[in-house]
């Protein structure tokens, strides 16, 4: 009897006990933290076309989904959600999903478009406005091994419907 009231009460606390922190929402397998919220950019201060950078860019990396979701921005910074979906590799390191962010220095260009420039231990992420606002270009330099189209790929705005 002692017995089963004890495996009982075990049981209970590990039912009870909360899970590993997995994020309930995701785009594209792209974990998303739950306050995640993307801020209007100030029209009085953040010129229109830079206020275009704001919202969800999605593309890939080879066969991994990939998310730089402009939360917030002003005229001189940019506060980036890069998400990705991860990706299994059988001969090298796999890179697990997950999510961090980062304020990221906002800069002009001589042809008029906006970049973001994410610096990281690893290497650096530029997000290059195009001329088309419904693609983002995104430039990655000092990443050990990454393949040409990992190098320099498209990314596209995400429709908010």
């Amino acid at each position: 009897m002692k017995q089963a009231l004890l495996c009982a009460l075990v049981f209970c606390f590990v039912a009870a006990s909360p899970g590993p922190a997995v994020a309930d929402r995701s785009i594209n397998n792209c974990p998303l933290p739950d306050d995640m919220k993307i801020v209007e950019p100030d029209k009085g201060a953040v010129p229109p076309k830079l206020a275009q950078l704001s919202g969800i860019w999605e593309g890939n990396w080879a066969t991994m989904s990939v998310l730089f979701i402009v939360e917030k921005i002003t005229e001189t910074e940019a506060l980036i959600l890069h998400s990705v979906s991860g990706r299994q590799m059988a001969r090298a390191a796999s890179i697990p999903p997950g999510y961090f962010r980062k304020t990221c220095p906002v800069e002009k260009g001589g042809d008029g478009n906006y970049r973001i420039v994410m610096t990281l231990s690893q290497g650096t992420n530029r997000l290059i406005q195009t001329d088309d606002p419904k693609y983002l270009r995104v430039v990655r330099d000092g990443f050990y091994g990454l393949s040409a189209e990992t190098r320099d790929s498209l990314f596209r705005k995400k429709d908010m419907k």
